[in-house]
């Protein structure tokens, strides 16, 4: 998608540069970047929510795709929340990975989706308390249930990834339209 962005970037630019505004060989390479900003604007969001974590000595360390390690006392978590089915609008079915949630003080610590589960039965052997939440979520009812269980983004991926069909749909139609006018 970064590669179609910027070939459709480069290729729009100087076909408006050598040919004028909105010549209809400019017009092309001006949908396909917007179609793989749209692309790559829908599927971002989803990047970040991926982690690794781990147990070590008396903290959880979870390592983000994106971002600095952090550790969490394992005394000052109180519940150990699975969520199984976190759906996805970018999905048909539950996401690949289940999200964790770590709460203490009535309050989200720390949430994160690992590479796998085997995190919250060591945790369980630990002494702390485990919460299995199979019911289907969304990232919204997620929200609701445990307050900052997801991340803002995957709260705007459901009515952007409309958005990003949607848009470049008006894009195409304005394009036939206007080709067949004139």
């Amino acid at each position: 998608m970064t590669a179609a962005l910027a070939v459709g970037v480069v290729c729009f630019a100087l076909a408006w540069s050598e040919l004028g505004p909105w010549q209809p060989v400019a017009v092309w390479p001006a949908v396909l970047a917007l179609l793989a900003f749209a692309g790559l604007a829908a599927g971002a969001p989803m990047f970040s929510r991926f982690a690794e974590a781990w147990i070590d000595s008396e903290a959880v360390v979870i390592r983000r795709v994106l971002g600095p390690r952090r550790a969490v006392p394992l005394s000052g978590i109180e519940e150990v929340v699975l969520l199984r089915s976190l759906r996805l609008p970018s999905r048909t079915g539950a996401s690949s990975a289940p999200r964790v949630v770590l709460r203490g003080e009535g309050r989200t610590i720390a949430a994160f989706s690992p590479r796998s589960a085997d995190l919250v039965p060591e945790l369980g052997r630990r002494g702390l308390v485990l919460a299995v939440v199979d019911d289907p979520l969304t990232p919204f009812a997620a929200a609701r249930r445990y307050p900052k269980s997801v991340g803002f983004a995957e709260l705007l991926v459901q009515p952007f990834a409309w958005g990003a069909i949607v848009f470049p749909i008006l894009i195409i139609v304005w394009v036939v339209c206007d080709a067949a006018s004139g």
